[in-house]
C-alpha cells in the first residue's frame, strides 16, 4: 500500500488567490523551507509551490506554517512534450 503524505513546516511567501470557472477559491503560495548550513555555515532554503482551497486571507500568516498535504503534479504540453513539476496540494495548514 502506498501512502501520498506531506508534511513540511516552512514560511509562505507570494500567496496569489484565483478563482474558478465554477466560483471555487484557491490560494497558490510558495513555501520556503529551512535545508540546513552550507559548508561556509550560510542558512540554505528550499523552495516548492502550494495549492489551497481556501481564500487568500487564510493563507497571510508570517513565522513558521505546519502544511500537510499530498504530492501532486502539474502537467502540460510544451512543443509536443509532456512537461510537469510538482506542488504541494495542502489538507491543512497551521
Amino acid at each position: 500500500m502506498f501512502v501520498n503524505e506531506v508534511k513540511l513546516v516552512g514560511k509562505i511567501y507570494n500567496p496569489i488567490e484565483r478563482h474558478t470557472n465554477s466560483g471555487k477559491t484557491i490560494t497558490e503560495f510558495g513555501l520556503s523551507i529551512y535545508a540546513g548550513k552550507s559548508k561556509e555555515g550560510k542558512s540554505q532554503y528550499k523552495f516548492i509551490t502550494c495549492k489551497i482551497w481556501r481564500g487568500l486571507s487564510e493563507c497571510e500568516k508570517s513565522g513558521d506554517q505546519y502544511i500537510m498535504g499530498k504530492l501532486a503534479f502539474d502537467v502540460w504540453q510544451k512543443d509536443g512534450k509532456e512537461m510537469s513539476k510538482p506542488y504541494i496540494l495542502v489538507e491543512d495548514m497551521g
